[in-house]
Formats: structure tokens, C-alpha cells, sequence
């Protein structure tokens, strides 16, 4: 492919070759309906054919129009994962990597919630844009009661000082029912199936799906939501639950599942794997 070419082809793919031909496809139809039944004819039926016609080309443009730009989109997505990608591995270098390796406590753990934050940061702006909604990710770890009660805490948000933790941070209790979006996407399921939660419409679900909220007024936060564990599982299906990778938005209909569910999973094993280093459960032999 020569440079013209490969120019023609880009193109080919933006928002103004997209629109001008539309209208030029649309015009050409209004036009020989002018020109054919209008001027010539009184018989309607043909001016009704091309009238709907008209339409069904209309409908099949502005979805074209979607499609360029859901395209144009995911090629902006690797620009993120690439980010993403660089932060986990310079971080990991610069704690692992030297003839000292660092191995304070203290400095490992603010070390790893200062990395996820960013990192929550960047898949906060990749599902805001996909979704054209104003979206908020939250990373939420488990953690047990002295009983062995488990429950799910916030640890890192992609904003600081979120309006929804003005009260202080929630202790969410697993496995009792009372938090449907944990218990649900911490069951193991298979068939190469994703074990997840998705709500396009969270108040819609509290109606007709039983689902259920120990924050009564989620409402006011969020409306729709996707969460994945933070997790390995092994061939014996028994699992090391560390937490939750949670994307939520006060739209409702604009989160879908799919491939927004498998890139959420996808950016939890990354999270799985750096936690991991950063909290010493991987030891290398040489």
C-alpha cells in the first residue's frame, strides 16, 4: 500500500468521509424521488416505496456512524493498556530490581495503593469513553472479622474524595445476601464463563431481579454496574479472593456486558498478579 492509498484508506475510517456520505447517499434518493414522481407522476405508491426506503437508508447511515466511531474508540483503548502496562512495570523494577530489594512493609503497601490508584485512574477514562457516561472505578479488598465473617472494604478509588465515602468507608458483608454484586461475582462458574456481576439498570434489578444493596441509597452514587473478583483460581476450583475491580455510573443502559466485562476481568488478573509481588505470595527460586 502506497502513501496516497494508505491515506485514502485512514480516510476512509473518519467521522467527515462517514457523514458526507450519508448526505450524499440520502440526497441522491430525495432527489430522484423529486425528479421521478414528483415533477413526472401522480401515482403515490412509487413516491411511498422511495419514502421508506429513504428511511431504512437513514437508519442504516447513522448506525454506520456508530460503528466508525465505536471503532475509532477501541483503537484508542491500547494507548491506556500500554499506560497501564508501564506503570505496573516500572513500579515492579524499581522495588524488585535493585541489589537491595525493598522489603518495608510500610513502604511496599503505600507503594501499591499509590500504583492502583493511577491505575484506576486510566480504566476510569477508558469506560467513561466507551460508554459516553461519566463513569467511576473502585478497587474493594476482603478482609475477616474475628468470627471468620467475611466482608469487602474500599481500599483505592479512581477520585479522591468521593462524595459517597463523606461518611466513611462501608464494611459490605459477603456470602449473607445482603450485597448481591460480591456474592454473585465470587461464584465459580464454568464453561469458560466469567464469574461477574453486571447491572445495566441497577433499579430495575432491585425490583425484578431481587437484587440487594447494603448502601440504601446507591441510587444516589450509581445506577449501573460491573464487578470481577480480584482473584486466582486454581484446578480444584479453590480460590485466593483478594478483592474487587468495581465500574460503576450513574447511567443507566450504557455499561453492557460482553467485551466491558472481559476487559474489566482482564485489568482484575493484571491487579491479581502485581498484588501478589507487591504482598511477597510470589517467591522465585533460583
Amino acid at each position: 500500500m502506497n502513501v496516497l492509498a494508505k491515506k485514502a484508506y485512514e480516510f476512509s475510517f473518519s467521522r467527515i468521509f462517514a457523514g458526507v456520505g450519508s448526505i450524499a447517499s440520502i440526497a441522491s434518493v430525495l432527489w430522484l424521488i423529486y425528479e421521478q414522481y414528483i415533477l413526472k407522476s401522480d401515482n403515490l405508491l412509487p413516491l411511498i416505496v422511495a419514502f421508506f426506503s429513504t428511511i431504512i437508508l437513514l437508519v442504516i447511515c447513522i448506525y454506520s456512524v456508530q460503528i466508525r466511531q465505536e471503532n475509532l474508540l477501541l483503537k484508542e483503548i491500547p494507548h491506556k493498556i500500554h499506560q497501564i502496562n508501564h506503570i505496573y512495570r516500572d513500579k515492579l523494577s524499581e522495588v524488585f530490581s535493585r541489589d537491595h530489594p525493598i522489603d518495608n512493609r510500610d513502604y511496599l503497601i503505600d507503594t501499591e495503593e499509590s500504583v492502583l490508584r493511577s491505575v484506576c485512574q486510566r480504566i476510569e477514562k477508558i469506560y467513561s469513553r466507551m460508554v459516553g457516561s461519566d463513569c467511576l472505578v473502585t478497587i474493594k479488598l476482603i478482609a475477616e472479622e474475628e468470627d471468620g465473617a467475611r466482608f469487602a472494604q474500599t481500599y483505592v478509588r479512581s477520585i479522591d474524595d468521593c462524595d459517597r465515602d463523606s461518611r466513611g468507608y462501608t464494611k459490605y458483608t459477603i456470602g449473607t445476601g445482603t450485597n448481591t454484586a460480591f456474592d454473585k461475582a465470587l461464584q465459580i462458574v464454568n464453561n469458560g464463563k466469567l464469574s461477574c456481576f453486571f447491572s445495566s439498570d441497577l433499579n430495575k434489578d432491585l425490583k425484578e431481579n431481587n437484587y440487594s444493596n447494603q448502601r440504601s441509597e446507591f441510587s444516589i452514587y450509581y445506577r449501573s454496574a460491573i464487578v470481577v473478583p480480584i482473584r486466582c483460581t486454581n484446578y480444584m476450583n479453590s480460590t485466593d479472593d483478594i478483592g474487587f475491580l468495581c465500574v460503576d455510573s450513574k447511567s443507566v443502559n450504557r455499561l453492557s456486558s460482553g467485551y466491558q466485562v472481559e476487559l474489566l476481568a482482564a485489568f482484575a488478573d493484571q491487579m491479581y498478579n502485581f498484588m501478589s509481588l507487591m504482598r511477597g505470595k510470589y517467591h522465585l527460586t533460583f
